[in-house]
């Protein structure tokens, strides 16, 4: 299980880092994860299960996207997003 993986920038591409925080229970938990250090670098972060981090998120002045995944009333798959 981990974490948080990054996958580096490619030619022309900017790097992506994944965050799951699934199974951390408490903010206390982030501590030498490198968070803040992702946050403040260039990569792209896409975090599973984002709620722990909220206070982590606002304070590092990055645009927050929420994306909802579900189905839709004829069954069919439905994403929802709100932020910037």
């Amino acid at each position: 299980f981990t974490i948080v993986q990054r996958y580096p920038a490619g030619a022309r591409a900017i790097g992506v880092t994944h965050v799951d925080l699934y199974r951390l229970k408490a903010p206390g938990d982030f501590e030498g994860l490198g968070l803040e250090e992702t946050l403040a670098s260039e990569d792209l972060v896409v975090v599973e299960w984002p709620e722990l981090g909220e206070p982590l998120w606002a304070a590092s002045g990055r645009p927050v996207l929420r994306l909802a995944f579900g189905f839709g009333p004829d069954g069919g798959r439905r994403v929802v997003w709100s932020g910037a």
